[in-house]
């Protein structure tokens, strides 16, 4: 697997929610993101979660 960083849960959530400030939403479009096995299931659990949303 290659290099990238690993996001926190909240932090993917206020991502697609666009809830972040714009410079932390270019930082996130320019890097290689990484999730957890937790976020993940997390992300399955997100109530508010649009089908786009869960299809990234």
């Amino acid at each position: 697997m290659g290099q990238g960083y690993l996001v926190d849960t909240n932090t993917i959530i206020d991502y697609l929610e666009n809830k972040l400030p714009e410079k932390s939403n270019k930082l996130i479009d320019n890097i290689i993101i990484q999730f957890s096995v937790i976020s993940r299931i997390e992300l399955l659990v997100w109530k508010k979660a649009t089908e786009d949303q869960v299809n990234i």
